[in-house]
């Protein structure tokens, strides 16, 4: 009996967190997908030239009919409820697409490098050759290069053309290569491509250098944006991930259903893709979750010390930012706080939910 009540506590218990937290979730959504249209006094670039800070809910100023700065207005004389408001597009935009990015890295490098190990593929020396140096051919003349006679005098304007050209003169350069090489006997012998100790020597690197501290070096070199804060989530996420998602195939490929899959012919995609990676999906998703709980704080931090975002982009950060030099401006540490704060605990809870749904007697 004492355990049926202990039960049901729980279970009343969880649903009475996990309800509010979707619920917060959802408004987040709405108010990133749909901040254009919503009935906002102000735009989050809308700065007052007089009175650059407000305290929230000043009645005094109060007009019916006229705007209102429900939630004062930041350093820059900019409405906090706007900023508050686009702010959670921002962090959308940044969040999802640098974990589903560091997802599909890490996920593909671990079960690979989990799967095969260090002897499971083997590579002719002049194709390893040929491609290692078509990527440094690409790296180089797609991200440091400059090409003058590409249209547009926007250098950011033709960045995806940029790509793209040197993407398909790079796989011409690996193809070009690849077939001098195996025209000499050196380059045709075949050796195994340690992948599954590269992979944990590349982890063991990121993991020995603290995160923030080697966000901040290498966001020194790039002006903030965007963009640069994704690509620098997603080349600073993807190990944690590639060390799961190695472990877990690990765990998947000494059970049975593994050895029958080999037995019967299967391909290595199929057996991968469809068999071993919906096994590890949960541990998966524990990952991403918390991972983009992290982003979220890393791009606050970032945008607080000044390297994350450029300040016409609304964000939280960008809003506690001002608290730093103006103290006595409360309110703009507190509101967004309290968002950062929300949206990380509402993430971790219906991560939990998810988890005993889907794992009901291991979560009991």
């Amino acid at each position: 009996m004492r355990k049926l009540f202990r039960s049901l506590t729980n279970a009343t218990h969880s649903k009475w967190i996990t309800i509010p937290a979707i619920a917060y979730l959802l408004l987040l959504l709405v108010l990133a997908l749909f901040a254009d249209w919503l009935p906002l006094a102000f735009s989050p670039g809308e700065a007052m030239a007089h009175t650059p800070l407000l305290e929230p809910f000043n009645w005094e100023m109060y007009e019916v009919g006229k705007p209102f700065h429900w939630l004062g207005t930041d350093y820059m004389g900019r409405d906090l409820l706007a900023i508050l408001v686009y702010g959670a597009r921002t962090a959308l935009r940044i969040s999802v697409p640098t974990m589903a990015l560091a997802t599909l890295v890490g996920v593909g490098l671990g079960i690979v490098a989990g799967y095969y190990g260090d002897t499971g593929i083997k590579w002719s020396l002049g194709k390893g050759l040929a491609l290692l140096i078509a990527s440094f051919f690409f790296v180089f003349f797609a991200f440091v290069a400059r090409f003058s006679f590409l249209p547009g005098n926007n250098p950011d304007g033709n960045s995806v053309l940029k790509i793209i050209l040197v993407a398909v003169t790079s796989y011409l350069l690996n193809k070009a290569l690849w077939f001098l090489f195996l025209k000499l006997p050196f380059f045709g012998r075949r050796i195994p491509l340690p992948v599954d100790f590269f992979l944990l020597k590349i982890i063991e690197i990121f993991g020995a250098v603290p995160r923030l501290l080697l966000v901040l070096c290498l966001a020194a070199f790039f002006p903030p944006s965007v963009q640069n804060i994704i690509w620098l989530g997603m080349f600073t996420f993807w190990p944690g991930i590639a060390r799961l998602a190695r472990a877990e195939t690990l765990k998947q490929k000494g059970l049975p259903y593994m050895e029958a899959a080999v037995s019967l012919g299967f391909s290595p995609v199929r057996i991968l893709t469809r068999h071993a990676l919906p096994n590890m999906l949960v541990p998966i998703m524990v990952a991403v979750t918390f991972g983009i709980c992290n982003l979220i704080a890393l791009e606050s931090t970032l945008t607080f010390l000044g390297y994350g975002l450029p300040p016409e982009t609304p964000s939280w950060g960008q809003a506690i930012r001002g608290f730093r030099a103006y103290t006595d401006a409360w309110w703009l540490l507190l509101f967004p706080g309290l968002c950062i704060i929300l949206l990380v605990l509402a993430l971790q809870n219906v991560n939990n939910y998810l988890i005993q749904r889907l794992q009901p007697n291991k979560a009991r």
